[in-house]
């Protein structure tokens, strides 16, 4: 054998036998466990809009127990109920107002 050679030899049998190593085991996919909050809003007056506050203290402390938001759904309503009645509302007017939030989270279990 050749001994300029062996140096090369030894290179490509250190790179094939890294390349022979065990491959880890699969990481299972996480699970998750769900919660939801709803926050109900306030109208100033019936037809009038609504507000809708959502506690950051408590959506911070649900932070602080691992939960996290992965969606929040606004649930709308109707402010101006015509039916039937002589006295329409004309004009192009916003005619619904948010009425709740529900407030969708998860936490690895």
């Amino acid at each position: 054998m050749n001994t300029r050679n062996f140096p090369l030899l030894v290179a490509t049998l250190s790179v094939s036998l890294l390349g022979c190593q065990k491959p880890p085991p699969p990481v299972p996919d996480p699970t998750y466990e769900y919660k939801t909050v709803s926050y109900e809003a306030t109208a100033t007056t019936e037809a009038g809009p609504s507000s809708l506050d959502i506690n950051v203290a408590d959506l911070n402390k649900l932070g602080d127990e691992r939960w996290e938001v992965i969606s929040v759904t606004p649930v709308t309503e109707t402010r101006f109920h015509n039916f039937g009645k002589d006295e329409y509302v004309t004009g192009i007017r916003e005619n619904v107002r948010t009425k709740s939030a529900t407030v969708l989270l998860r936490r690895k279990k």
